[in-house]
């Protein structure tokens, strides 16, 4: 199923922008195949709109919010009994339980006027978030269950993002590792595996309208593409948006 909230997230490009106007607000201007799956992504979910963003909010925070917004509706009708502590502040991760001692060597390493502790340990660790879902811990602190990037679309930048923030999420910890987690609406598939392909970096990307993924990419795009994302899905490293909420309410 895909994920309920694409009618407020996807959309054609107004057609007074200066860049790819009329094109899906998710694909590549540049590249003719992006360009084609999306459209055809557009027009099986009966998507007819064009896309309008809120003053001062881009469309990536855009995404954020609304995946927010997804996972704590869906997690209070699963689990409503739970306390669960859904954020998408990007206010670090020593607020966290197992993360907690990261404050403490943030407050160090500010302390130190010669700069010392920070030549020598870097700052790797000051990683945020899109969202992060927690619950509570035995002390002060949350326990952080879950962490989700939020990619609207994937640049080869944008992948290594991920991959750097899962490995401190995995180095760093005291306790149980969290999900890690990404999810996207990229419709080219082996921009995807550049997020998504390998094993031990994220538990898995999840993509928020994977069936009409498949059917646009069988339809408009190249061999490559479809091997792919067969690839991706047989080998479970791509998954549908509704896996992704029922794996957090574990």
């Amino acid at each position: 199923m895909p994920a309920t909230f694409l009618g407020d997230l996807l959309g054609r490009r107004n057609k007074l922008e200066r860049t790819n106007p009329g094109k899906p607000n998710f694909s590549d201007g540049s590249s003719k195949t992006s360009v084609s799956v999306a459209l055809h992504m557009l027009e099986s979910l009966g998507i007819e709109r064009e896309a309008k963003l809120a003053k001062d909010e881009s469309t990536g925070r855009l995404f954020e919010r609304l995946v927010r917004d997804d996972i704590k509706s869906s997690l209070n009708q699963s689990r409503p009994n739970v306390d669960w502590q859904v954020r998408d502040d990007a206010s670090g991760l020593a607020q966290f339980a197992q993360y907690s001692h990261l404050g403490v060597l943030e407050s160090l390493v500010a302390d130190d006027e010669t700069n010392t502790l920070a030549m020598a340990l870097g700052q790797d660790y000051e990683v945020k978030p899109d969202v992060t879902v927690a619950l509570p811990g035995d002390g002060p602190n949350p326990f952080l269950h879950a962490t989700v990037s939020c990619k609207f679309t994937i640049r080869s930048d944008r992948a290594q993002n991920v991959r750097t923030e899962s490995a401190v999420l995995t180095r760093h910890r005291k306790g149980r590792m969290p999900h890690v987690m990404a999810v996207t609406a990229e419709p080219l598939p082996t921009r995807i595996a550049s997020l998504a392909q390998g094993t031990g970096d994220l538990d898995a990307v999840y993509h928020v309208a994977l069936d009409s993924l498949y059917e646009a990419v069988a339809a408009e795009s190249s061999k490559k593409q479809i091997e792919s994302l067969d690839l991706l899905i047989g080998s479970g490293r791509l998954l549908d948006y509704d896996s992704m909420l029922a794996t957090i309410a574990l």
